[in-house]
């Protein structure tokens, strides 16, 4: 997609306030092709329109969640939409240091390497007062 009046892609340089996320994507997709891609809370919102997106560029897409029916489900929502894509579901639970050393043996099986990590999950301590 390119801007509004001009069927050319639009240049990161002339990027502005009405850029949509389909124009970055579109600008920086050559990026993307090929690169194994972990996104942290993926499952869901922001999350998953970026997997969704890297994925239909030709990202190596893995969804890292913590619940797996979640992950499963945002796997199959991105297969559904572009059947070609490559993308895959690992869990992860930010929260838990077990869960992180169990994560890693499960991604080198299945990768050789890692290109993109996007943290986009958070852990929130939350205090009483």
């Amino acid at each position: 997609m390119g801007n509004c009046n001009s069927n050319e892609p639009l240049k990161p340089k002339n990027f502005n306030a009405k850029t949509t996320a389909a124009q970055d994507a579109d600008a920086f997709a050559d990026h993307f092709k090929n690169k194994v891609v972990v996104i942290t809370g993926s499952n869901s919102g922001l999350g998953l329109e970026t997997a969704r997106v890297i994925a239909s560029k030709g990202g190596i897409v893995v969804i890292a969640c913590r619940t797996p029916s979640k992950g499963e489900s945002a796997v199959a929502s991105i297969l559904k939409e572009f059947p070609e894509c490559n993308v895959t579901f690992l869990p992860l639970n930010l929260a838990s240091l077990a869960s992180g050393r169990d994560f890693v043996p499960k991604f080198e099986a299945k990768f050789d390497r890692l290109n993109i990590l996007i943290d986009n999950a958070g852990v929130m301590l939350v205090q009483e007062l």
